[in-house]
């Protein structure tokens, strides 16, 4: 049986996936750091009113797609300020956020290895994130997870 939804919830779930969606298209197309800010926050707050009155049995596996999504899409906004600010990149065990990076996309993202005569001793044969590459990926899979859920609620709300 299918859970009965309120015209708000409707109404606010179909505004959020047209806030989603383009940060989706617009983050695979190509964007900025500062747009991709802006229209993350645009569509976390639009999420979080829906969240709100989610009804517990109405696709929850689309609910925790767009989750994903959101913190995919902040990992790669993280990423990107790094770079832009000159801070290293993201090295193991745990230098500028490796361990979330890995938790969240471990076995997607590019993972590169320091020379053994790198200039900075201490990364000298770590493993690390490079910017670029994996800015890119969380772009990438943030999407797949929007996607994910899109199509689960748009299923559901047949």
């Amino acid at each position: 049986m299918k859970p009965k939804l309120s015209e708000i919830f409707k109404t606010q779930l179909i505004q959020y996936l047209k806030d989603g969606g383009k940060l989706s298209t617009q983050s695979g197309e190509g964007i900025n750091v500062l747009t991709l800010k802006s229209q993350l926050t645009d569509a976390k707050a639009t999420f979080d009113l829906v969240d709100a009155t989610w009804p517990s049995e109405f696709c929850p596996d689309a609910r925790e797609s767009f989750k994903k999504s959101h913190e995919g899409y902040e990992l790669a906004i993280k990423l990107w300020e790094s770079k832009l600010n000159d801070k290293d990149e993201p090295t193991e065990p745990d230098i500028n956020g490796w361990s979330r990076y890995q938790s969240f996309a471990g076995g997607v993202l590019v993972v590169k290895t320091y020379s053994l005569d790198f200039s900075v001793e201490d990364y000298r044969g770590k493993k690390y994130l490079p910017f670029d590459e994996n800015i890119s990926v969380l772009l990438t899979l943030s999407g797949a997870y929007f996607e994910k859920g899109r199509a689960s609620v748009l299923k559901g709300l047949e």
